[in-house]
């Protein structure tokens, strides 16, 4: 690992955080992200997580810290790093975004906490998706018309039921994979 391995994990850092940069500079009134924030938490300790990634939806602003993490096995203590972050602060929502395979105890133990982790691939897919629902809420916005009325306007009908039906499916196998 040595010297390598910071260098790794900060080009993994960047090419997430350029998917990231793409969705708000797409969606300035509709995306928030800060790099690197640093955030107090409620014991007065001070924590650098990569990224404060905030959308917009119809109904409320979605918040997420997310996490990232470039070695060929992710450790058990990431998990403990963000269960503890998650219990001192008023942020609760992480992605754990990891390069390579994760061991099952760290998969386990994420999904026990009710972090949403992901490989790039499926960060990259996941991020697709909030592009179409932010794209739909953006269109309505700017028509001044309901998020139904933009979907027939734009012809997203089929790729925002595609994306919503992708949400829940995630959602529904990371929670049925923490009950086993």
């Amino acid at each position: 690992m040595g010297a390598k391995s910071p260098k790794k994990g900060k080009a993994f850092e960047l090419r997430a955080k350029e998917i990231l940069d793409s969705l708000k500079s797409d969606y300035p009134d509709f995306v928030r992200l800060r790099y690197q924030p640093e955030l107090t938490l409620n014991d007065g300790q001070v924590v650098r997580p990569d990224f404060d990634f905030a959308y917009k939806l119809p109904h409320a602003w979605t918040y997420h810290l997310i996490e990232c993490q470039n070695r060929k096995r992710s450790s058990p203590t990431i998990a403990q790093k963000i269960r503890y972050m998650k219990a001192t602060s008023p942020r609760n929502k992480f992605i754990f975004l990891y390069a390579r395979a994760l061991p099952e105890t760290t998969r386990k133990a994420l999904e026990s906490d009710g972090v949403m982790h992901m490989s790039f691939r499926e960060f990259k897919a996941f991020i697709a998706r909030i592009r179409v629902l932010v794209k739909l809420l953006a269109a309505a916005e700017h028509a001044n018309a309901s998020p139904e009325e933009a979907r027939r306007e734009c012809g997203l009908t089929d790729a925002v039921n595609y994306a919503l039906r992708m949400q829940r499916q995630y959602s529904y196998e990371r929670i049925e994979r923490a009950a086993e």
